[in-house]
């Protein structure tokens, strides 16, 4: 049989800690440093919105967020920013009369964000989201 000689080769190859793997070992120590310098800038955040307003039971909605925030001084004020944009008003009214809070933050772990936990409102269950959402010129971007 006049084929071609199987041959056998051992390569290096380098994984970096979020598993893309890279054939030298620069540009894998360069993605790393950049997840590093990402996580730097990188909060994690609950957002409660859309509370019910016929009998104040609860919110139906339950988002979590992942935000990347070059001016990390100033992520806080991007969250607020971004609840404005998506639910208007931070105050909403039971019942057309008893004020509550339309939509409210606070900042959670990063395993929280990927536990991603739901809510009940009464009998019903509300599923929690998660978005990840990136500080851009103006405003944030979401990422789904």
């Amino acid at each position: 049989m006049g084929g071609a000689m199987m041959k056998t080769e051992t390569r290096t190859i380098y994984i970096a800690n979020d598993g893309t793997v890279f054939p030298d070992k620069a540009p894998c120590e360069a993605h790393e440093k950049q997840i590093a310098e990402t996580e730097k800038m990188t909060s994690y955040w609950h957002i409660f919105h859309s509370p019910d307003l016929t009998e104040g039971r609860g919110y139906f909605g339950s988002l979590y967020v992942k935000l990347i925030c070059h001016d990390s001084h100033l992520a806080e004020n991007f969250l607020m920013d971004y609840c404005f944009r998506s639910w208007e008003s931070p105050i909403a009214y039971v019942m057309g009369a008893s004020p509550t809070m339309n939509w409210g933050f606070s900042k959670c772990t990063r395993d929280q964000y990927a536990e991603a936990r739901g809510t009940s409102v009464g009998d019903t269950k509300v599923a929690a989201k998660r978005i990840t959402l990136i500080q851009g010129a103006k405003n944030l971007v979401a990422e789904q």
